[in-house]
């Protein structure tokens, strides 16, 4: 089951606060559950037939303003606790961490659930019409995630590190 719940507040002409609540879901790949994967680098990943699906709680906050018509600026900031946390990590393979598979010795590595992870993150924008043919737009992003595995907390995979984008657009006529 899985769903969301959402609220958009208006307390002036030029104010928006949003706010939403959602539950999800992430079904392991069939890969995960069947297939045997060289991933070099002396890694060979082996399936696990017994992976469960990670479920998520999503939580979100927003609030932006239009200054004059000409200036928008916004910022959002949000974070999401997973359980059953799909990832990877050493394992064995009848009794061995280690296997030679095409010749190379490999370690094992399953996917496998962690209990519980998280991952928060804050992005900001501002953009403005500049004139009747230009405009400007910016914003950046910071995401932070982490696996949460006592006594240490380690990297949660595929986060992406502080980026942004800078943008001026230039429209004359039907040419933008």
């Amino acid at each position: 089951l899985s769903g969301n719940l959402g609220f958009v507040f208006l307390p002036g002409s030029n104010w928006k606060i949003s706010s939403i609540a959602a539950t999800g879901f992430r079904t392991p790949n069939v890969d995960d559950m069947s297939k045997v994967f060289e991933s070099g680098n002396g890694t060979l990943i082996v399936p696990n037939p017994n992976i469960k699906p990670e479920k998520t709680m999503n939580y979100e906050l927003g609030i932006s303003k239009t200054i004059q018509q000409k200036w928008q600026m916004g910022s959002t900031v949000w974070y999401t606790k997973y359980t059953d946390e799909v990832t990877t990590d050493f394992s064995t393979f009848n009794g061995s961490s280690t296997i030679v598979y095409n010749g190379v010795t490999s370690n094992i590595v399953k996917v496998i659930n962690k209990k519980t992870a998280f991952i928060w993150g804050i992005s900001g924008n501002i953009g403005a019409d500049i004139s009747k043919h230009f405009s400007f737009s910016s914003v950046i992003n910071y995401t932070y995630g982490r696996i949460k595995e006592n006594p240490v907390n380690y990297p949660l995979d595929h986060v992406p590190p502080l980026y942004g984008k800078t943008s001026i657009t230039g429209r004359f006529n039907q040419l933008t």
